[in-house]
């Protein structure tokens, strides 16, 4: 494996992580308000993290040229490249939380009754207050969207299309998170299939990945793993 000369090593809990370091362009320094940022991999596997690191670097040169070129707006077909990110970072998430579960039957019980209490409390805040929820969803997209240098607007269909299929991806993860954990269906390939069905992404077409391996699917936009925040919030 090619040594990544971007890979930095830190101290996550009581684990060993990766992030990966990425230095923007002087002449786009201002554009994003800073000369760096990283992305936590969330993974202490060194081969699997400079190969990822690796990928991102290569389709970030891409997205910076374009950028320097102008700002693009949101389409459909972006909005599906995107959600195939969330896809794959969910798969992520359910096997970062699978593989923190403990072994024992008490370990696993506990483990699925706080997802069904995550679950009880998503779901009765989008009943009760819908809007919460789209706001935090907005945040995050927004984030995304920026990040690729796309326009947001929010007022816009393909911005309205791409919350509401984030917010019905959460829900489905949940229920995927509860069989993976339990053991009652450990094929994400299962999952991947449902996002497929649920929101037509293509996946058929590009080849559906290995359970083991997160990122053996080539996708128009490779996956961003979630921070510690982001899957503590979810």
């Amino acid at each position: 494996m090619q040594k990544s000369n971007y890979l930095i090593k830190r101290k996550d809990r009581n684990y060993y992580t990766y992030q990966s370091k990425f230095n923007i362009p002087v002449s786009l320094q201002n554009h994003f308000g800073r000369k760096s940022f990283k992305i936590s991999l969330k993974s202490g596997k060194y081969n699997q993290s400079c190969s990822l690191s690796n990928r991102l670097h290569k389709l970030l040169k891409v997205i910076l040229k374009e950028i320097e070129m102008g700002n693009k707006k949101l389409t459909f077909e972006e909005v599906k490249s995107i959600l195939k990110i969330e896809v794959d970072k969910s798969v992520l998430h359910i096997q970062h939380i699978e593989t923190g579960t403990g072994t024992t039957e008490n370990q696993v019980l506990e483990s699925l009754q706080h997802i069904t209490k995550e679950e009880t409390q998503f779901n009765r805040t989008l009943e009760d207050d819908r809007k919460k929820i789209e706001n935090k969803v907005d945040r995050e997209m927004s984030k995304i969207i920026k990040s690729l240098g796309y326009e947001v607007d929010k007022k816009s269909l393909e911005f309205k299309t791409l919350r509401k299929r984030v917010i019905e991806l959460k829900l489905l993860r949940y229920s995927h998170k509860k069989d993976f954990v339990s053991g009652k269906n450990t094929d994400l390939n299962k999952f991947l299939e449902e996002c497929d069905r649920k929101f037509r992404l293509g996946f058929s077409n590009d080849g559906l990945m290995d359970k083991k391996d997160a990122f053996a699917r080539g996708t128009h936009l490779q996956p961003v793993e979630p921070t510690e925040q982001e899957l503590q919030e979810k």
